[in-house]
């Protein structure tokens, strides 16, 4: 005869596992959605683009792009290892190369610091990066229309023009995440002696937040999607007057939007109904920044 206890324990168990499978599925789904939508909003906003776009709060774009980013995050993970090892291996050997009593008195060091000390350096940290790194990418709005990049830093319209330098930005962003981050698991660690030290906790564990939050956007605002597609024609059968030029920015089921570029380089943003639209004939992509804006981006 079966242990029915025994049976209702089991089949619980069981349950119990595939909720949390489910979620977490859930989880993962949702925080990608998220992303994506920090991700998609903000790089239409660098074009432009900032109405009449198409957009629903549920619509699948939002997954992609969210996909995209966490892909993109993922392969500058080894740029980050490859600076920091051998920064590590070279504090490592210095450190060895220390005498034992100096080692000793370096480790009592780091084991008494306080929670204060801790978060507060974090904090200041964290205020750096954002205020002198990561808020900069605001400065690119308009792009399609934008006449110059005179509001951006020169050192970031430089790094937007070179994927490898974008590269290596985007690398040293997520380090400073991981530094925010390490602090704030040290300090949470620590007992938080005095009103002082659990302020600083708390503003260190908002500022992480907000790092984290930054890395989207500026995936969104300077590298996701900055390639558009040249065609020859709006409608598909009137051409493009001698001089004209015209990029392919956006497309929803109503209607589709076009970067239109006049013969004295002024440039309009003009949407169509997607049921005047023949056909579509795409005849080569053209980087944003290096089309729009060559002179910056070789200075």
């Amino acid at each position: 005869m079966p242990n029915l206890p025994k049976t209702m324990e089991e089949w619980g168990a069981g349950l119990s596992a595939r909720w949390q499978a489910a979620l977490g599925a859930v989880s993962s789904s949702l925080l990608v959605y998220v992303v994506g939508y920090l991700v998609l909003r903000f790089h239409l906003t660098a074009l432009g683009l900032g109405t009449d776009i198409g957009l629903h709060l549920k619509d699948e774009r939002y997954f992609f792009a969210g996909a995209k980013f966490l892909i993109y995050l993922v392969a500058a993970i080894p740029n980050l290892l490859i600076l920091a090892l051998p920064l590590a291996a070279l504090a490592w050997l210095l450190y060895r190369l220390l005498p034992g009593a100096a080692r000793a008195a370096m480790a009592r060091w780091a084991a008494a610091l306080p929670a204060g000390a801790i978060s507060w350096t974090g904090v200041t940290l964290a205020v750096l990066v954002i205020q002198f790194l990561m808020r900069q990418v605001f400065t690119f709005s308009n792009l399609l229309v934008a006449p110059g990049l005179t509001g951006a830093p020169a050192w970031l319209v430089q790094t937007a023009c070179r994927p490898g330098r974008l590269s290596l930005y985007f690398s040293a962003l997520v380090a400073a995440c991981a530094v925010s981050g390490a602090l704030f698991y040290l300090a949470r660690n620590r007992a938080a002696a005095g009103s002082s030290a659990r302020t600083g906790i708390v503003l260190l564990g908002l500022l992480f937040a907000i790092e984290l939050a930054f890395l989207p956007l500026t995936y969104g605002c300077l590298i996701f999607d900055k390639e558009i597609a040249r065609v020859g024609t709006l409608d598909g059968d009137t051409p493009l007057q001698p001089g004209q030029h015209a990029w392919l920015v956006w497309e929803t089921e109503r209607s589709t939007t076009y970067l239109v570029q006049e013969p004295d380089g002024s440039r309009a943003l003009v949407t169509l109904k997607s049921e005047a639209i023949k056909r579509k004939m795409i005849t080569g992509y053209d980087f944003v920044l290096e089309r729009f804006f060559r002179d910056a981006c070789r200075t």
